[in-house]
């Protein structure tokens, strides 16, 4: 039987929050995960993603905000981020 857990964090826009957002996602995690390196590794992917979004999004403007829904059942963790910034114009890539 999967037993599904979901979980909702939301930071401001300043890189001063990822790191609480960071030790959140690890403990998290950690309930169901106990090989440090996939800790490890998950972290950090969230850490950058968000800084990606507060970075580019947002140009570093606090009032704004990063929503990061975590869903983790027996076999795996997925993240969703949400963001409001400024899309990225891929074309001019």
């Amino acid at each position: 039987m999967m037993y599904e857990r979901f979980i909702k964090l939301i930071i401001e826009s300043k890189i001063d929050s990822i790191a609480l957002l960071s030790k959140a996602i690890r403990a998290i995690c950690a309930t169901v995960l106990n090989d440090e390196i996939s800790l490890y590794n998950l972290e950090l992917c969230l850490v950058e993603a968000v800084a990606n979004v507060i970075n580019h999004a947002y140009h570093r403007k606090p009032g704004n905000f990063v929503e990061v829904a975590v869903t983790i059942d027996d076999k795996h963790v997925l993240f969703q981020i949400f963001d409001t910034g400024r899309q990225s114009d891929f074309i001019q890539w």
